[in-house]
């Protein structure tokens, strides 16, 4: 390994045909949110990417800010389900590529 370069361990076991994290069922928003991140492995993914990818349209106020937290509380539950999201902060989610397990589906 060189020097800075950081080895994730797969620590994630997704099978998206039984709807299943880590052997514990998902539910239909963790499943939707959980394939974008999946499909965009080790690439920052933008608040507004993922609003417009789970939800169609983005919910903001007069001054073109966000409105809800939705989207953090969805994220949040990911995390708690062991999935190790790294928060960009003011832009929006990394997952790190080789955080899956080779098994997902």
């Amino acid at each position: 390994m060189t020097a800075g370069a950081e080895q994730v361990e797969p620590v994630i076991y997704v099978n998206f045909a039984t709807w299943t994290l880590n052997g514990q069922r998902m539910s239909r928003s963790d499943h939707a949110l959980l394939q974008v991140f999946v499909e965009r492995a080790g690439e920052v993914i933008t608040k507004r990417e993922l609003w417009n990818a789970f939800w169609g349209s983005v919910p903001q106020n007069d001054y073109g800010r966000f409105t809800s937290r939705a989207l953090e509380a969805a994220v949040s539950r990911l995390r708690r389900k062991g999935v190790p999201l790294i928060n960009i902060w003011g832009v929006g989610w990394l997952l790190p590529e080789g955080a899956l397990a080779d098994n997902h589906d």
